[in-house]
């Protein structure tokens, strides 16, 4: 169910906001792994659940993704592509708040956090569920991923 939601919540958001094709791929439990200059975004939510979403995206693809949402090409990473990938991990989180709460489950998010930096990965602690839906757009791939307990 969570992994159906965040995918629905997701290319809603990318067909209404960014104008982009995207397409998902399979769900993994696998953590995700950057290797070059990475931006992600970061958005809590606590209450009757409890947990992290985030959106990680290679340099190229969050320039690309912000591109378009601005409908203005974007050469480096600068604070429209960190707003812009904030706001996305703010919308779809949104979308899976929306989801909890039609089935009695209330949550609050919080204030999405941006991260830059090279080969960013994600560390998981041992009895904290996860996945990871990885999503293609012409520049390239995406994550998202749900850690909660």
């Amino acid at each position: 169910m969570l992994d159906d939601s965040i995918t629905k919540a997701t290319l809603e958001v990318f067909e209404s906001m960014i104008f982009m094709e995207v397409q998902p791929g399979k769900t993994t439990a696998e953590a995700y792994q950057g290797t070059d200059l990475q931006v992600s975004g970061t958005i809590g939510f606590v209450g009757d659940f409890n947990g992290v979403l985030s959106i990680h995206c290679p340099s190229l693809v969050a320039m690309d993704i912000t591109g378009n949402m601005l409908m203005s090409p974007v050469e480096t990473v600068n604070s429209d592509v960190t707003d812009a990938i904030g706001e996305i991990a703010n919308m779809v989180a949104g979308g899976l708040k929306a989801t909890l709460k039609a089935e009695g489950i209330n949550v609050v998010l919080a204030t999405p956090t941006i991260f830059t930096g090279i080969s960013l990965q994600t560390n998981i602690q041992k009895g904290v569920e996860h996945f990871l839906i990885p999503f293609q757009v012409p520049s390239g791939m995406f994550g998202i991923e749900l850690t909660y307990q």
